[in-house]
């Protein structure tokens, strides 16, 4: 724990005491809202919880501890995207800020923190595969595009948040990788968006009763052409993100295809996914 915990300091200033630190160069916020206004507030309220402050700098930062600061306005803008927690009980309990790219790496936290988590919208990333040679012409209603992935035994279908960047697409390839998405209609808790937790969305095969839909991740300024994704996510980091068509699983053999229901007009791009596939 750091010495401004030890010493119960803490600023009079502003309404609700928050404090910062920095974990491998993440910021992590935590707060006791209005229920502590005062410098007086804020030391009873350290003194009380300084061993649940110190399980939590075990679970973010084993054998450093962390640096607590006072938080300043505007010093963590360069980030965003944070996920609240709270904490199960009554009265003047702290609350817990982190970054989705922090928190998705970490184990899972101990019991005695007693964290309670929202839960966030998800999808499930059904194939990721290089564009083939053919060009884009081809991608039209009732065109057809094999998923690659769906072909392995078990296939590997990833459960993510929606609009995750987890593992971001275009790695190693100009052009880019094509990726077909299917949103899940209710949204699942932190714990299992994480990997703390199991759930029957990460079983395989998948239970594809939704709308599916492609979408192209290349490098910036790889493609000049660019269509709004109608279900945006998160802020994506180092790719962008083209929405190229709507469409319906369809089996195929021993795997899947998108069948191709609604597709945007991107003569721009190209290559672009094979749609003359035979049927089987």
């Amino acid at each position: 724990m750091s010495a401004l915990l030890q010493r119960g300091a803490a600023p009079a200033a502003r309404a609700g005491f928050e404090l910062i630190a920095w974990a491998d160069g993440v910021p992590v916020r935590l707060s006791w809202g209005d229920a502590v206004g005062d410098a007086t507030g804020a030391a009873v309220a350290l003194r009380d919880d300084a061993a649940w402050i110190s399980a939590l700098e075990d679970w973010l930062a084993p054998g450093d501890g962390l640096d607590w600061r006072p938080f300043k306005a505007g010093e963590d803008e360069a980030w965003s995207d944070w996920i609240p927690a709270t904490v199960a009980g009554q009265g003047r309990a702290p609350r817990l800020a982190l970054p989705w790219r922090t928190l998705r790496g970490l184990p899972p936290p101990p019991e005695v923190l007693g964290l309670l988590w929202p839960s966030l919208e998800a999808e499930l990333l059904l194939t990721r595969q290089r564009l083939p040679p053919e060009g884009l012409e081809g991608l039209v209603a009732g065109s057809v595009l094999l998923m690659e992935a769906s072909f392995a035994r078990p296939w590997p279908v990833t459960l993510r948040r929606l609009g995750d960047a987890h593992d971001d697409g275009g790695e190693g390839d100009d052009a880019g990788v094509l990726e077909v998405r299917m949103t899940l209609p209710d949204p699942l808790p932190v714990p299992v968006l994480a990997g703390w937790s199991g759930h029957p969305c990460r079983d395989t095969p998948p239970v594809l009763d939704g709308p599916l839909h492609l979408h192209l991740r290349s490098h910036p300024g790889s493609h000049p052409g660019s269509h709004p994704d109608p279900h945006p996510g998160p802020h994506r980091r180092g790719a962008a993100d083209t929405w190229l068509a709507e469409g319906q699983a369809l089996p195929w053999g021993l795997g899947h295809a998108l069948r191709v229901t609604r597709a945007a007009t991107v003569p721009e791009l190209s290559p672009s996914p094979s749609t003359a596939a035979p049927r089987p």
